[in-house]
C-alpha cells in the first residue's frame, strides 16, 4: 500500500466533511468545527497546513441523533460508543473503501481509514468543585477502557507466549473493570447527568487531549447556541459564532503560529500511518 501525504489525508477528510455537512443540514443537526479545525477555518480558511484530521463539536442531543441516524452510501462509516465493539467514548466517521490507518492502539472494530472525530458538548455542573469531581470519575473510566484497549492491542500484535500472557491480562481486566459495554454506558451516563442547555456551563467532556492533560474544558452554554457558515478549503461549513472566545479560552492567542517543533499531527505525535488501499 502507498503511504498518504498530509495533503492527501486532508482531501479525503474534506470529502467526508461535505457528506456530514449535507446530512446535518437535511436533519437539522447542529455542529461546529472544533479545535485545530476551528483554528484552521479562522486563521487559514481551511486546514492548518500540518493538520491531518477534522474535529467537530455537537450539543449532546444533536450528537445522539447524528450517531444513531447517520448513513452514507459513499464508503463512509461511523464508529461510536452507541454501537459496535470498540473502545470509543466519542465518535469517529471514517473512510472505509479508499484508505487504511495503522494505529498504535487498535479498535475491536478492526480496519479503519482516514477519520473525522465528533465530540459531544455536554452540560456540566455550575459548581466548579462538583464539575471537577465528576470529571475525575469519567477519567477513571477512560483509564480502564484504555487499559483494556492496550491489552487487546497486545493480543493482536503478539505471538506465542506473549499472546497467551496478553489474553490473561485482558481476562483479569475484564473481571476487575467490567465489560467494555458497561464501562462505555457508565461513561455516557456520567456525561449526560446535566442535560445540555439546563446549566450555564458545558464542556467537551470526551476530548482526548483534555483527558491526557487532566484539564477539562469549560465553556458557557450560550456559546453553542448560534452558528454561522464560514469558508473552509473552498467549501462552507458551520462554526460557532463565539469562536474567538472559545479558542482564546483553549489556546490563548490562536492567531500566532506555534513554533516548528510544536506543529504536530497524528503522523508525528501518535506515530500513526495512513495508506491508500490501492
Amino acid at each position: 500500500m502507498k503511504e498518504m501525504t498530509v495533503r492527501e489525508i486532508q482531501h479525503v477528510g474534506l470529502d467526508m466533511m461535505k457528506v456530514i455537512h449535507l446530512f446535518c443540514i437535511d436533519n437539522n443537526i447542529r455542529y461546529t468545527l472544533a479545535y485545530g479545525s476551528l483554528i484552521g477555518a479562522v486563521r487559514h480558511h481551511g486546514f492548518i497546513p500540518w493538520d491531518d484530521d477534522i474535529d467537530l463539536w455537537m450539543p449532546r442531543p444533536d450528537y445522539e441523533r447524528f450517531c444513531r441516524t447517520f448513513q452514507s452510501k459513499d464508503g463512509i462509516k461511523i464508529m461510536s460508543s452507541y454501537s459496535d465493539d470498540n473502545y470509543l467514548y466519542f465518535t469517529k466517521v471514517y473512510d472505509d473503501t479508499r484508505t487504511h490507518v495503522e494505529m498504535k492502539l487498535l479498535h475491536q472494530k478492526g480496519d479503519i481509514g482516514v477519520w473525522i472525530d465528533v465530540f459531544p458538548i455536554d452540560g456540566v455542573s455550575d459548581i466548579k468543585g462538583r464539575f471537577l469531581m465528576d470529571y475525575r470519575h469519567m477519567c477513571n473510566i477512560r483509564k480502564k477502557l484504555n487499559s483494556i484497549r492496550g491489552s487487546y492491542t497486545e493480543i493482536v500484535k503478539a505471538k506465542g507466549l506473549k499472546k497467551k500472557k496478553a489474553f490473561l491480562k485482558l481476562w483479569i481486566k475484564n473481571i476487575l473493570f467490567g465489560s467494555v459495554h458497561k464501562l462505555r454506558a457508565k461513561h455516557q451516563r456520567l456525561c449526560s447527568v446535566y442535560q445540555f442547555g439546563t446549566t450555564q456551563h458545558c464542556s467537551s467532556l470526551c476530548c482526548v487531549d483534555a483527558y491526557k492533560k487532566r484539564k477539562p474544558e469549560c465553556f458557557d452554554t450560550v456559546d453553542f447556541y448560534d452558528y454561522m457558515l464560514t469558508e473552509f478549503e473552498g467549501e462552507q461549513f458551520y462554526i460557532t459564532k463565539s469562536f474567538d472566545k472559545i479558542l482564546k479560552h483553549i489556546y490563548g492567542d490562536y492567531m500566532i503560529l506555534p513554533p516548528k517543533e510544536k506543529q504536530e499531527s497524528h503522523l508525528t505525535k501518535d506515530g500513526e500511518r495512513f495508506y491508500w488501499k490501492y
